[in-house]
């Protein structure tokens, strides 16, 4: 957000200085001459702020400003040659509008070399509406157009609109925009900036310039360097009276300005006064207009009216007109086509004459067509006719001498089998003869072979039945082999399953040995820790026996005492029972005495009792504790697998009778 700020109150004036260079095209600024004519002026030039121009080719390469009032005293220099190549213009301005920017309060680091400007200068000529411009300044300056598109990394802090108070020239610029950034701290940035004005420049047609980091001046801002000159007497070396008479000519002027302010507010009111009757004029004027106007629309209307009426009769006319001729020319058409239909019954009975004398000629041409094709196809016939008998002929004649030739060799195939046939059959009659003769003697050798057979049979039956005796008494011998057989197939299957385990097992035995060594191994360390563990447990039992014995001898001290206690207690109760006894003998007259003693001796009885009781608890509490600790010792040999212990360790069981406990120990 910003604020466009219009100041009632005048602000401080400001001098601006602007070098430029003699040649309007530029060519005369390079490095080393803007150096030179930079010590020419440094000491005029010394308070307040100098810009260098980042921009080549510029028509002021420096500019310079300052509010340092002794600065603003001096004479101004409107056109003064610096050098051969530069010149320098002075003008004295004061600012008459703002816009504060939020931008510049943002998170920035300002220091001496981050803050640039962007200066832009306007010349006016027409000074009729100075006013109108100073109220839309930010348009035609292109000051909304910096605050709206600058952009917000480069820190814009303030832009003023500042006029020209002194002097009155144009060589320097009517009006000066003036755009102060405070985040310009890096080239990147610089040349964003750079960029931006170009941009601006060519959008807006304005004409910028970028100017370099801030540098402050050594000497104080508002420092006094030189004095103002005067009527060629500097003003130091002024008297008294020449100072007043000074003071009195410059209220003179000041008077002289007053009434002409007053002189030109005056003119202005009758500029305004002239403006307003003349706006007055122009409305009267408008509105007489307006009238002659509707009148006019008036007299439009109505003659719009009239043409309209005279266009509608000439319409019914025209149409009317046209109605009749569109029936006559209706007539004429039906005429016509009634005329057209009698032509084309004509032509159509004109088309069937035609097309029976076509139908008749194409009969007679069909007939005689006919004709021709019959005679012809008979010549041919009887042409192709004679063709085939003699092609008959010949085939049959071919055809007999071809038979007559298979037939003769057919019949020497015939005999050449028929002689085959009786050589195979001789051949085949010799061998079976030859067969049957062969048979004949086999079969005679057979026979006898039959005899010999039968009487071979009969043997073979009479060894039989010794076989059979010999089998009957071989079956128990069988059935043993049989079981045999059966046990060692049985024995031979298990044989190989013992063999598989075998090898199962020996596997599992040389795993076992491998484990066995790593478990041997362990067992050696494991054995070191036993008897390790057995000498600590040697030291613990030795120790715990001597604090057990301890214990026990303590107890038996303390019983021991317990037990010295109640027999002198006992001693003293017979002892006080004596008394009592002598006592209730010496004063059996007196019977109060008696009871008094008896009431004193049972009260000391109470209280021996009392105390006995208090024993026996600290004694039943000890034992417990003695007991449980006895318990301890044994879980924990038991625990450590420890035996032949527990006869050393006895417990203490008490008494239900307090005397029988006693009597126990």
């Amino acid at each position: 957000m910003s604020k466009s700020k219009n100041q009632n109150f005048r602000r401080p004036l400001t001098l601006f200085s602007f070098i430029t260079a003699t040649a309007r095209d530029g060519s005369q600024v390079t490095e080393k001459r803007l150096q030179d004519v930079s010590k020419v002026l440094k000491d005029s030039l010394t308070i307040g702020t100098t810009l260098k121009c980042k921009e080549k080719y510029v028509v002021y390469p420096i500019i310079h400003f300052t509010e340092d009032r002794n600065s603003l005293m001096s004479v101004l220099q409107d056109q003064n040659e610096v050098n051969e190549h530069f010149k320098l213009h002075q003008g004295v301005y004061r600012e008459i509008k703002s816009i504060e920017c939020e931008d510049g309060n943002g998170p920035f680091v300002t220091t001496s070399t981050s803050i640039s400007y962007i200066v832009s200068g306007f010349k006016l000529l027409d000074t009729s509406l100075v006013e109108v411009m100073i109220e839309s300044w930010k348009d035609w300056t292109g000051a909304r157009h910096i605050y709206l598109h600058i952009p917000y990394d480069l820190g814009l802090q303030r832009i003023s609109l500042l006029k020209k108070v002194a002097p009155n020239s144009l060589n320097s610029f009517t009006y000066i925009v003036l755009a102060e950034c405070l985040n310009v701290n890096t080239e990147e940035k610089k040349t964003l900036l750079l960029d931006f004005v170009q941009r601006m420049r060519i959008e807006k047609f304005l004409s910028g310039y970028l100017s370099a980091p801030k540098k402050k001046s050594k000497g104080s801002k508002g420092g006094r360097t030189s004095a103002g000159i005067v009527d060629g007497v500097s003003m130091a070396e002024m008297s008294r009276e020449q100072l007043e008479g000074f003071a009195a000519r410059m209220k003179k002027e000041l008077e002289r300005e007053r009434e002409e302010r007053n002189f030109f507010q005056l003119e202005r009111d009758k500029v305004l006064t002239n403006k307003d009757r003349e706006i007055e004029d122009i409305e009267e004027k408008h509105q007489d207009e307006i009238k002659v106007y509707k009148q006019k629309l008036k007299l439009l209307m109505y003659e719009q009216h009239v043409h309209l009426s005279e266009v509608q009769a000439e319409n019914m006319v025209s149409l009317k007109i046209a109605n009749d001729e569109h029936l006559n020319e209706e007539e004429e058409l039906t005429k016509e086509n009634d005329a057209l239909k009698q032509e084309i019954v004509e032509i159509n009975l004109r088309h069937i004459e035609e097309i029976n004398n076509i139908r008749l000629e194409h009969a007679r041409v069909m007939r005689e067509l006919k004709d021709r094709f019959i005679s012809d196809c008979q010549v041919i016939e009887g042409k192709y006719q004679k063709r085939m008998e003699d092609l008959r002929n010949r085939m049959d004649l071919k055809n007999k001498v071809e038979v007559a030739e298979t037939e003769a060799r057919k019949n020497k195939r015939i005999a050449e089998i028929i002689e085959d046939h009786n050589n195979a059959f001789n051949n085949l009659k010799e061998h079976y003869n030859d067969i049957t003769v062969n048979n004949l003697t086999l079969i005679g050798s057979l026979k006898e072979k039959l005899l010999e057979l039968k009487e071979d049979q009969q043997r073979a039956e009479m060894d039989l039945k010794e076989v059979a005796k010999e089998n009957e008494s071989l079956k128990g011998p069988l059935k043993e082999a049989q079981i045999t057989v059966e046990e060692l197939t049985q024995k031979m299957s298990n044989y190989l399953k013992d063999k598989q385990r075998l090898m199962v097992l020996t596997k599992r035995l040389k795993h076992s040995n491998d484990k066995y060594k790593d478990l041997q191994v362990d067992y050696d360390e494991l054995k070191m820790i036993s008897e390790k563990m057995q000498a600590d447990l040697d030291n613990a039992k030795d120790e715990y026996s001597n604090k057990l014995m301890n214990l026990q001898m303590e107890h038996g001290k303390k019983l021991l005492a317990i037990e010295r206690r109640l027999k002198r207690s006992g001693e003293t109760v017979e002892e006080k029972e004596a008394q009592i006894a002598r006592l209730t003998g010496a004063t059996s007259a007196d019977t109060s005495i008696a009871m008094a003693m008896n009431a004193k001796t049972e009260a000391l009885l109470d209280k021996k009792n009392r105390l006995i009781e208090q024993i026996w608890n600290d004694l039943v509490v000890v034992t417990q504790k003695y007991n449980e600790l006895c318990k301890h010792f044994k879980s924990t040999l038991r625990h450590h697998g420890i035996q032949g212990y527990d006869d050393g360790v006895f417990e203490l069981v008490p008494a239900d009778n307090k005397h029988e406990y006693f009597e126990n120990l």
